[in-house]
């Protein structure tokens, strides 16, 4: 048995593309071909926007940290335990 989660693996993936389609869409890269979006960061309109999904992507990754720390502490547990 695995010592983290699937699902949490997947919730860490998820959090790590968010961050990454934030970057593109805020690059000056055109990636709308893609289907991204632009976040114009030279405007004030788009640095509120990346603020905006920033803190929101912070939020959502607080969780996901917290239970990986809560995996990582069990495993460590697990594997120095003194029997």
């Amino acid at each position: 048995q695995p010592f983290i989660d699937a699902s949490l693996i997947g919730d860490a993936l998820e959090i790590a593309l968010l961050a990454r389609r934030l970057d593109v869409e805020a690059s000056p890269y055109d990636a709308t071909a893609y289907g991204l979006g632009i976040v114009p960061v030279e405007t004030s309109e788009g640095r509120a926007e990346y603020k905006r999904r920033q803190i929101d992507m912070m939020e959502k990754a607080d969780v996901v940290r917290k239970k990986l720390l809560c995996a990582y502490d069990d495993f460590l547990m697990l594997a120095f335990l003194d029997e």
